[in-house]
């Protein structure tokens, strides 16, 4: 039989997980605190990722007591059964067109990022009847309209949507398959308006930064023209205005979607990294509070920084976010300001401080985006982040230090062409 636990004291927590589990389960699992924390940890012990998973271990419990059954044998026998069996039936997927709101008005029309493309329609094609209208209403929820309001929310939602094509097996999963090209849009669209703009001081507590507002709600029509709604839950009641872009902005925008176009299957290429980047900065900029957007800042910080390795080091962040300020700034550049900032981040999360300034967001912001358009106008010559982790050993390295690099990889070589270049540029 196969056995999920291979140590002797995992299998003697288990069984022990297990027990208590039962213990509280007749026809179905009763919900507690208890229950939830030994269920909770039970899972974690069988390194479950996911809902399914989890409902996977419930279904066994129930299974066990039904059964008379009660050995962490007997755990392992039935919940691979089940994980087996619902893993080799076959899945349908239905295929559905997507529309989010998206408040932008732009003359673009077609955007593809990573590989999913997008239409930028007009709302009146979204909701062409009375029918869809008075379906939308129906079907929305009281968090996202309550019932007086329902008319006056269909009439405030924006002129324009993103139109996409997905496919899943329920409704309710289709916004997970699309949110990750969603963030990198919003990032892109943030990005492309509030590169090197200022936070000016606030006289409200809170407010998000960013110029998109979050979406209340998707509308998902299958190929039989069945339309559902998908409530989605808006963290603020701001209102945002419509977004028009001017000319710098819309050459932005289009600029980088088109870097971003084309799905790249390497993690390690360079335009993951910028599309990992733009989605942190759209989450940093959509949040409420000035600490969260600071630390969304710093979370960006350190993916530049490419520190996954050294375990976020704060002075590697440090050091070469700062690298990026060398052409910009004199003296020691943001190096003090950066490690004031440093230690503040470090008072957030191991003190519970959150004594964050506006100034301090702009610091951060400013610095983040120097590095971030330094990547984006680089990536032909810094390809992956391995190009990007060596620039960053190198580039301080004497002319003759540098040389005996250059025979290590073809990497390394191509980093050192590029840095001797970088060099030249620099000395005209």
């Amino acid at each position: 039989m196969n056995e999920i636990w291979k140590n002797k004291n995992d299998r003697s927590k288990a069984q022990e997980l297990i027990d208590a589990l039962l213990s509280h389960t007749d026809k179905g699992m009763t919900q507690n605190i208890y229950t939830l924390l030994v269920d909770k940890e039970l899972n974690a012990l069988l390194g479950t990722t996911n809902d399914q998973d989890r409902n996977h271990s419930l279904g066994t419990i129930i299974k066990m007591k039904a059964e008379g059954k009660c050995s962490v044998e007997d755990f392992e026998e039935i919940y691979l059964s089940i994980k087996n069996s619902i893993e080799s039936s076959p899945k349908t997927h239905k295929y559905w067109t997507l529309f989010i709101p998206f408040d932008v008005e732009t003359k673009v029309r077609e955007i593809k990022i990573l590989g999913q493309n997008f239409s930028i329609i007009d709302k009146s094609e979204v909701l062409a009847d009375s029918r869809a209208i008075e379906h939308v209403k129906k079907n929305l929820s009281h968090h996202v309209a309550p019932l007086p309001h329902r008319d006056n929310f269909i009439d405030e939602l924006p002129s324009y949507f993103l139109k996409t094509e997905t496919s899943a097996s329920e409704s309710s999963q289709l916004w997970q398959e699309v949110l990750l090209y969603y963030d990198v849009i919003r990032g892109i669209v943030d990005f492309s308006m509030q590169f090197k703009g200022y936070f000016w001081r606030r006289n409200i507590y809170f407010r998000k930064r960013t110029r998109l507002g979050p979406p209340a709600l998707a509308i998902a029509v299958d190929k039989s023209d069945d339309l559902e709604v998908i409530n989605l839950i808006a963290d603020s009641s701001e209102k945002f205005k419509s977004i028009n872009f001017n000319p710098q902005q819309k050459e932005n925008f289009t600029f980088i979607s088109s870097l971003l176009a084309e799905r790249n299957d390497d993690e390690e290429s360079i335009k993951q990294l910028i599309a990992d980047c733009l989605r942190l900065y759209g989450q940093a900029m959509d949040s409420i509070h000035d600490y969260q957007t600071f630390l969304g800042f710093w979370q960006l910080a350190e993916r530049i920084a490419c520190t996954k390795n050294s375990g976020g080091k704060t002075e590697i962040v440090v050091k070469r976010l700062n690298s990026f300020n060398e052409k910009l700034l004199p003296g020691s550049k943001c190096k003090h300001s950066l490690n004031l900032l440093a230690k503040k981040r470090n008072d957030i999360v191991h003190r519970g401080i959150h004594q964050i300034e506006e100034d301090d967001l702009n610091v951060i912001k400013l610095n983040c985006e120097n590095a971030l358009h330094w990547l984006i106008h680089r990536c032909d010559q810094i390809k992956t982040e391995k190009h990007l982790q060596a620039y960053y050993r190198l580039r301080d390295l004497s002319p003759s230090a540098l040389q005996k690099e250059v025979e290590s990889s073809d990497i390394m070589e191509e980093v050192v062409f590029f840095i001797e270049s970088e060099r030249k540029e620099a000395s005209k």
